[in-house]
């Protein structure tokens, strides 16, 4: 068996995940089969691509609060 190839998704795919994402972040199995018609990728992909978003909100999410959390140690060490 052959192993596809990296694919990168198209400026407009991305587009439309993002703007889905922030509408739902855990989209159903009808929604992902519905953008995946719709943007023509197989609803693996979909899934996927919402799994590894989530991921990545969340440790955004993490790392602003570290800083939020580092700055307000910082200060009260200074007092």
């Amino acid at each position: 068996k052959k192993k596809k190839r990296f694919h990168r998704h198209t400026p407009h795919q991305i587009q439309r995940l993002e703007s889905t994402f922030n509408e739902c972040a855990h989209p159903d199995e009808k929604q992902r089969k519905q953008l995946s018609r719709e943007l023509g990728l197989a609803p693996r992909q979909i899934k996927f691509w919402f799994q590894n978003r989530r991921t990545q909100k969340k440790a955004q999410h993490e790392r602003a609060d570290n800083c939020a959390l580092k700055d307000e140690n910082d200060k009260i060490r200074c007092e």
